[in-house]
């Protein structure tokens, strides 16, 4: 998605980052992620997070 988004705004750079991530942030992580599946509809598509973006 980053990626995608890096496409529309030049001034944003996307690179990999060889940094392994921490306990505390892969916990999050998927703490995260199964809230978004136990409730997907509270979510919003990568096209309505686009189109928000682009209306700014």
């Amino acid at each position: 998605m980053l990626k995608e988004l890096a496409q529309d705004y030049p001034f944003l750079q996307v690179y990999e980052d060889d940094m392994e991530e921490s306990d505390e942030l892969m916990a999050e992580l998927e703490y995260r992620y199964n809230e978004a599946m136990k409730n997907p509809e509270a979510g919003k598509s990568w096209e309505e997070v686009k189109a928000n973006l682009m209306s700014k």
